[in-house]
């Protein structure tokens, strides 16, 4: 899975993909063609730089994308997270803040 890459599990056999839009250390935002329900309870594997971490969450936002119908925008909590995937969640977004930082910018 690319790194923009989720894998939703949604049941024992129903596993889906969806592409990150947003990320923080208390949930994600996510497009995916297929039809999940406010309040559901879903697994997401998100692959960090530091190795594939999997994740409780409950979907608590839907929208559909006004640009592309077919496509829903979902933002989840996460659930029971626990210190070390927190840890490693606050370090990929570091990351990725200090990479979109203009060269020459101080703190």
């Amino acid at each position: 899975m690319p790194g923009n890459q989720v894998r939703i599990v949604t049941g024992p056999y129903v596993a889906l993909v969806g592409h990150v839009f947003d990320i923080s250390a208390g949930g994600v935002r996510f497009y995916c063609e297929s039809d999940l329900g406010n309040n559901e309870f879903i697994e997401l594997e998100i692959v960090l730089p530091s190795g594939k971490i999997k994740l409780d969450c409950r979907v608590v936002h839907t929208e559909r994308d006004p640009q592309h119908r077919a496509r829903l925008l979902y933002g989840v909590e996460f659930l029971n997270l626990v210190a070390p995937a927190r840890a490693e969640l606050e370090e990929y977004i570091a990351n990725i803040k200090a990479a979109q930082e203009p060269e020459g910018e101080n703190k």
